[in-house]
Protein backbone atom coordinates (compact mmCIF):
# COMPACT_ATOMS: atom_id res chain seq x y z
CA UNK A 1 0.00 0.00 0.00
CA UNK A 2 1.36 3.65 -0.70
CA UNK A 3 0.88 5.83 2.52
CA UNK A 4 -1.22 8.78 2.02
CA UNK A 5 -1.73 11.76 4.00
CA UNK A 6 -4.45 14.31 3.41
CA UNK A 7 -4.39 18.23 4.10
CA UNK A 8 -7.62 20.20 4.65
CA UNK A 9 -8.70 22.95 6.57
CA UNK A 10 -12.15 22.34 6.39
CA UNK A 11 -13.52 19.36 8.29
CA UNK A 12 -16.20 17.73 5.48
CA UNK A 13 -14.40 18.17 2.91
CA UNK A 14 -11.59 15.90 4.67
CA UNK A 15 -13.53 13.52 5.42
CA UNK A 16 -15.59 13.47 1.98
CA UNK A 17 -12.12 12.91 -0.01
CA UNK A 18 -11.15 10.26 2.96
CA UNK A 19 -14.24 7.82 2.38
CA UNK A 20 -15.80 8.96 -1.09
CA UNK A 21 -12.79 7.09 -2.89
CA UNK A 22 -12.03 3.31 -2.57
CA UNK A 23 -8.12 4.27 -1.53
CA UNK A 24 -7.24 0.79 -0.41
CA UNK A 25 -9.28 -0.42 -3.97
CA UNK A 26 -6.69 1.87 -5.70
CA UNK A 27 -3.90 0.44 -3.34
CA UNK A 28 -3.22 3.50 -1.19
CA UNK A 29 -3.71 3.88 2.58
CA UNK A 30 -4.54 6.51 4.20
CA UNK A 31 -1.80 7.23 6.98
CA UNK A 32 -2.93 10.65 8.36
CA UNK A 33 -4.73 13.72 8.16
CA UNK A 34 -3.70 17.11 9.00
CA UNK A 35 -5.97 20.84 9.24
CA UNK A 36 -3.26 23.07 9.10
CA UNK A 37 -0.16 24.13 7.41
CA UNK A 38 2.41 23.42 10.82
CA UNK A 39 0.47 20.48 11.62
CA UNK A 40 0.77 18.97 8.35
CA UNK A 41 4.68 19.38 8.50
CA UNK A 42 4.90 17.42 11.65
CA UNK A 43 3.18 14.76 10.53
CA UNK A 44 4.69 14.31 7.38
CA UNK A 45 7.99 13.94 9.18
CA UNK A 46 6.21 11.28 11.40
CA UNK A 47 4.64 9.40 8.52
CA UNK A 48 6.40 10.36 5.39
CA UNK A 49 3.83 9.31 2.89
CA UNK A 50 4.51 9.42 -0.92
CA UNK A 51 1.33 10.99 -1.91
CA UNK A 52 0.31 14.34 -0.37
CA UNK A 53 -3.67 15.38 -0.92
CA UNK A 54 -3.66 19.49 -0.11
CA UNK A 55 -5.53 22.41 0.12
CA UNK A 56 -3.58 25.81 -0.90
CA UNK A 57 -4.76 27.48 1.50
CA UNK A 58 -4.16 26.51 5.14
CA UNK A 59 -4.37 28.14 8.51
CA UNK A 60 -0.98 28.77 9.80
CA UNK A 61 1.28 27.60 6.48
CA UNK A 62 0.13 27.52 2.97
CA UNK A 63 -0.69 24.11 1.11
CA UNK A 64 2.44 24.61 -0.84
Amino acid sequence: MIPVMIIEDEFLVRVGLKTSIDWEGCGYEVVTEAEDGEGAVEKFRQFYPKLVVTDIRLPKKDGL
